[in-house]
């Protein structure tokens, strides 16, 4: 399943706060590659984007554009069964 990297989250972003683009980081500790899907929300929760995910074991490493405007915003990571989420901060 997913594992923590740097929180107990499992996910780990960087930078955060972010101005333009944003790395995400994730640990699949399992025997088997899995799909997942990764969404953002704004913070009222409505979705303003999603993107299907091939995790492979290791370390993941996902390249995300930021929203275009500055507020909280929260990553939804679901992975079979698992869902993880983590709070980001985008500033101008």
């Amino acid at each position: 399943g997913i594992e923590s990297i740097e929180n107990e989250n499992g996910i780990s972003v960087y930078p955060n706060p972010t101005i333009e683009c944003l790395d995400v980081f994730l640990r699949i500790a399992s025997n088997t590659n899995s799909n997942a899907i990764l969404k953002i929300f704004n913070s009222v929760g409505q979705q303003i984007s999603l993107q299907n995910i091939k995790l492979t074991i290791g370390v993941n490493n996902i390249n995300l554009a930021t929203p275009k405007s500055a507020g909280v915003y929260f990553l939804n990571l679901v992975s079979g069964t698992e869902s993880k989420n983590v709070k980001l901060v985008v500033t101008e």
